[in-house]
């Protein structure tokens, strides 16, 4: 609050900081003034003695610190008198770091002490003239006159008519240019009453009551020399033609002149020629008036000088309304107005200003406000374009509704929105992409479409793409495999929809992808299941079959049976009765002897062929036990002999079966479809082996689990095969000759029985197939039920 200029500053004279008072004193801000050289306001008169002054209270710090003056130019041009008291501060090495002080505006008291000393001159001057009044009192008329003369001579320099009318209502000054205005000598206006001065004037003028009226009305004003500054508008509105060829157009103003005192001594009556300011503010309203933007001219402070049709048609307004107003009062937004002051002081221009202006009916427009600071005769304006632009904004914030609607549907849709260029990469995935594969927009963000894509289904999928994007509007895929974060893969089907540019090229591809996991799953469940039903069937068909065949086959064997009993004790009696009435000598026995040799030997072979079709009828009977779906109680070995009795016929004359089975107890299990799996393995061995080979079966107990390993030396499989090996519908049998089911059915019932198996092979070597079966399925089955 101290109305000194406190400051302080570094040895080069730069400011560092300055007090609020220093606004008031200089015309500059605080935030002007800081980083300012002190030089650079010192006046051109005082600047060698300020820096001499600088100079030696750096080099000498023991000089005398004495209060200095010295004359500075304020922002607008002013000159000012300062009394600085300053203090330097210095470092231990001795060197000056900072120089504090406080100046004082003594503008007035130096303005007293020069008009002292005036008025000391004055009294001087008057005494010696006073004493030489009575001596030469001509002298001292001829010096008012002069004085007189200089006036006229300041006045005269003004190329626009200037009068002085005394208290007494009499012309006491004029300059040429009224003297040439009206056309009268300057003697004879002087003198002259200002009512019949008006009275010569007004017929100058092509409207001369507007004359006496402006005359009349400008006589009433108390203005001061501050406050000759008119309105443009207002300043073109009342000025008046001259009666003159070419056309001229003149401004009428006056002033109240005072003395020191106050007092009122006359007043100043001036005509400007605004003639040319005129035309150019013609130019420019016709160039406004003829745009098609709305257009706007205010001072500084928002008060509207003018504005064309389209702004007022735009705000609801005529154009005498809009005078009447001010751009805060028409601003929806009030903080508007501060942001639109604070760039135009700070730039002198704004461009593309958005804002919402409230028309008169009180609904309101969005304008975009280009304006610029300018200057109209002396007074600065701001003049700008105000553009319509509500449609513009309606639009974007409709279509920041639909956004965000779409994107309310898209994000919540239950299926995988997407969007992808055309060379393959994803700009655009919905959150449910996220939630199915648990990868997020930082996984997928810039990768490519086929990035995600299953190796065995890119092929197809690059097709569909170059398809789908070039030449059709919308696209199908038949299903294919996207990787998730943890490796699995998720069935998707999707169809796209490419979105073209104004030539028809495809510059984005939108789609909708549906997760088809789960039902995929479902389907091959059900497909798995269908085909073990259907081998089931076929299997409890061949059971039947081979039960009815046992069938069959034991009642002649039993017959045959029967009948070889007989036969055998008829032929012990024979034997009997021939001893009892016959020796060995005699030639009856003789004859009988090779007839009774040749009978034992037939009931020796129809008793083994007899004892092996019953034995092969019992190892049917055994294997089509295929119906038995209860868990129980079998010995393995037994499955295995059955299964081989069953394909002995496709394998007896070329290919050797070596059995190395270990000691392995009975186990829990489902007898008939491990029966199911042994005949697969086996068959598929025997198919593998091209002319003659080997198949080994091997049972030992490993781990507290049953293994099997049933190996052949056929052609092997390959490689790249092995892995797909159990896949539902994969065979290397080629067309007609394998479904590939078998080995799914296999995995799927070794898997019901809690148990692996597994396969190796080497191309013309051989394969190698195990099984691995826990001894205690039937615990587990228990727990299971339990739970």
């Amino acid at each position: 609050n101290v109305p000194d200029l406190i400051f302080s500053a570094d040895p080069s004279g730069r400011l560092i900081d300055v007090s609020p008072a220093a606004e008031r004193i200089t015309g500059y801000t605080v935030q002007e003034l800081i980083g300012m050289q002190i030089r650079d306001i010192i006046h051109a008169d005082d600047a060698a003695s300020f820096d001499a002054m600088v100079t030696e209270v750096i080099q000498n710090p023991q000089c005398d610190l004495r209060p200095m003056r010295f004359r500075i130019r304020t922002k607008f041009g002013q000159e000012k008198h300062l009394e600085v008291n300053r203090h330097l501060t210095w470092d231990d090495e001795g060197k000056p770091v900072r120089i504090d002080g406080v100046a004082r505006d003594i503008s007035n008291q130096v303005r007293m002490e020069q008009e002292l000393k005036a008025k000391a001159v004055q009294l001087e001057n008057s005494t010696i003239e006073l004493a030489r009044a009575n001596v030469d009192l001509l002298t001292a008329q001829e010096a008012v006159q002069k004085k007189h003369d200089e006036v006229r001579a300041i006045l005269n320099a003004s190329a626009d008519p200037i009068v002085l009318v005394g208290t007494d209502r009499s012309i006491s000054i004029v300059n040429n240019s009224l003297s040439r205005f009206l056309e009268m000598p300057t003697e004879a206006i002087i003198g002259m009453p200002f009512d019949s001065f008006v009275e010569r004037a007004a017929s100058q003028f092509t409207d001369e009551a507007a004359f006496r009226n402006r005359i009349h009305e400008l006589a009433r004003s108390q203005k001061s020399h501050s406050e000759i500054e008119s309105n443009p508008i207002e300043m073109f509105a009342s000025a008046l033609n001259l009666r003159r060829s070419p056309e001229r157009v003149v401004f009428i103003d006056s002033i109240v002149v005072r003395d020191d005192g106050g007092n009122e001594v006359g007043r100043v009556y001036y005509f400007g020629d605004v003639t040319a300011m005129r035309d150019a503010h013609r130019h420019m309203r016709t160039m406004i008036d003829a745009s098609p933007i709305p257009w706007i001219m205010t001072r500084l402070d928002g008060h509207v000088l003018y504005a064309n049709d389209h702004l007022a048609q735009l705000l609801g307004y005529s154009r005498e309304e809009l005078l009447d107003t001010a751009i805060p009062e028409l601003l929806q937004d009030s903080g508007d107005q501060e942001r639109l002051h604070a760039i135009l002081e700070r730039d002198g221009v704004v461009h593309g200003f958005e804002t919402r202006i409230r028309r008169k009916d009180g609904s309101e427009v969005w304008c975009l406000c280009s304006l610029v600071v300018t200057s109209l005769g002396s007074q600065p304006v701001v003049i700008g374009g105000m553009y319509d632009i509500t449609r513009r904004k309606n639009t974007e914030e409709e279509l920041r509704f639909k956004e965000q609607r779409f994107r309310g549907l898209v994000e919540n849709a239950d299926e995988i929105i997407y969007s992808v260029t055309p060379d393959g990469k994803m700009t655009y995935l919905s959150p449910k992409f996220t939630e199915l594969t648990g990868h997020t927009a930082d996984d997928w963000r810039g990768s490519r479409f086929t990035d995600w894509v299953h190796p065995d289904d890119l092929e197809r999928s690059r097709a569909w793409i170059a398809s789908g994007f070039a030449a059709v509007d919308k696209a199908a895929e038949d299903p294919l495999r996207l990787r998730s974060k943890d490796g699995t893969w998720r069935w998707l089907t999707t169809s796209a929809t490419p979105i073209r540019g104004a030539s028809g090229e495809v510059v984005e591809v939108v789609g909708v992808a549906h997760d088809i996991t789960e039902v995929k799953q479902a389907l091959d469940d059900l497909k798995q299941a269908q085909t073990r039903l259907v081998q089931s069937e076929k299997m409890a068909s061949l059971g039947l079959l081979v039960a009815g065949i046992a069938h069959e086959i034991n009642t002649p064997v039993g017959a045959i049976n029967s009948m070889h009993d007989t036969l055998m004790r008829a032929v012990v009696k024979l034997k009997t009765q021939l001893g009892q009435h016959c020796e060995d000598s005699h030639p009856i026995a003789a004859d009988l002897k090779p007839i009774i040799d040749t009978i034992d030997s037939a009931n020796r072979v129809i008793s083994n062929g007899a004892e092996r079709v019953m034995t092969i009828v019992r190892r049917l009977r055994s294997f089509a036990r295929l119906d038995e779906a209860e868990l129980k109680k079998a010995d393995i070995h037994e499955g295995l002999e059955d299964t081989l009795t069953l394909i002995h016929h496709e394998i007896k004359n070329r290919i050797t079966v070596r059995r190395d089975f270990g000691d392995v107890p009975e186990i829990a299990c489902y007898p008939g479809r491990l029966n199911q799996v042994f005949l697969n393995l086996l068959n598929n061995a025997r198919q593998a082996i091209v002319g003659e080979g080997t198949i080994q079966i091997r049972t030992f107990v490993r781990d507290s689990r049953v293994v099997v390993e049933i190996a052949d030396s056929g052609k092997g499989i390959d490689a790249a095969h092995l892995k797909r090996i159990f896949d539902p519908g994969f065979t290397t049998k080629g067309v007609g000759v394998g479904t590939g089911l078998g080995l799914s059915i296999c995995y799927q019932i070794i898997e019901d029985h809690r148990g692996t198996i597994s396969v190796r092979s080497e191309v013309g070597k051989g394969t190698t197939f195990t099984i691995e079966l826990p001894m205690d399925l039937d615990n587990n089955h228990a727990e299971s039920r339990d739970r």
